[in-house]
This record gives C-alpha cells, sequence and structure tokens, in this order.
C-alpha cells in the first residue's frame, strides 16, 4: 500500500506519465516517496477531484 498523499498542496507540473495529460509529476511523486506510476497520478487525480488533496 502506499503512503497517504501529503496535504500541502503541491503543483502539478513536470513530465507526463504514460503519454496523457499530466497528472502528476516527477517531483511530486519523489515527495510522496512512491514511484510516479499511473496509478498513483490515477489516485492523486482523483483525491484532487473530490477536493481531499490541494493542487494548485
Amino acid at each position: 500500500m502506499i503512503r497517504p498523499l501529503p496535504q500541502k498542496p503541491l503543483t502539478v507540473r513536470g513530465k507526463t506519465l504514460g503519454g496523457t495529460k499530466p497528472l502528476i509529476c516527477i517531483p511530486l511523486a519523489k515527495v510522496i516517496g512512491v514511484k510516479p506510476t499511473r496509478a498513483v497520478a490515477q489516485m492523486a487525480k482523483m483525491k484532487a477531484k473530490k477536493g481531499e488533496y490541494p493542487v494548485k
């Protein structure tokens, strides 16, 4: 199981994952302490959509 996402707002930018829209950036994944995979990106995106995860 991956660690919960950090509470501080993070800017989503940088390289795209899996050739899709920039969901979550490589540095952000490093901050979370996980490999920047699509699953992580999807999770961050879903959380951001629900408003649980502040994204600038």
